[in-house]
């Protein structure tokens, strides 16, 4: 869900990459069911608990899920991806693919008890349709993590799909499944039998 206020520094930085990381877990997940895959899209845009979606978020939590259990959510999945990956690919670019952003207006928030700030974030409007949904997460992330490092962002070697490198600025991979996948391809290259080679200077014999 929406993280700061201000520039993503400290506590505010890192909370932005895990919510980019959270997107990139989303589109990247195979969710064979719509309902399955509109709970976690919701979890993820509210940043709410399953146990919080049941309790204190519950009727508003209910109001989005109702209000978009028809949308075409395979469709949606797969917009999120092309354009994340679009977005993501610019990273250490001059120049790529440009994103048309959501609506936006000027909101007071207060982050800390007995101070308000004024924030320029991307907006819904009441009857929000799916298009709009997506580019407002999408948006929102975007800026969570403007101002990140560049070293923040890169490619598993194993799957080559899109990953934030929260703790580890060498992190090579996505996922445990990835990393045990490429060690297993490595080992499997490493015991094949090398091709025998004939030693320099020695001729053919020839049959007589």
């Amino acid at each position: 869900m929406p993280v700061s206020a201000l520039a993503p520094t400290g506590a505010r930085r890192k909370a932005a990459l895990s919510f980019a990381q959270d997107l990139l877990d989303w589109i990247y997940t195979e969710l064979l069911d719509p309902d399955e895959c509109r709970l976690k899209f919701w979890l993820l845009f509210t940043g709410l608990t399953p146990r919080q979606a049941r309790t204190r978020g519950k009727e508003a939590f209910d109001r989005m899920q109702d209000h978009s259990r028809r949308w075409d959510w395979k469709a949606m999945q797969r917009w999120l991806r092309e354009t994340t990956e679009a977005q993501l690919g610019n990273v250490d670019k001059d120049r790529g693919p440009a994103f048309r952003l959501a609506p936006r207006r000027l909101v007071t928030i207060a982050p800390d008890k007995g101070r308000n700030y004024v924030e320029w974030r991307p907006t819904l409007s009441a009857d929000f349709t799916a298009e709009e949904t997506a580019a407002f997460l999408l948006d929102q992330v975007l800026t969570e993590i403007s101002g990140a490092s560049v070293e923040a962002f890169g490619r598993c070697k194993s799957c080559k799909r899109y990953l934030i490198r929260q703790r580890r600025a060498r992190q090579q991979y996505c996922s445990d499944r990835c990393r045990v996948r490429d060690r297993r391809e490595r080992q499997k290259q490493a015991a094949k039998p090398r091709p025998t080679q004939r030693r320099r200077g020695t001729a053919k014999r020839s049959k007589r």
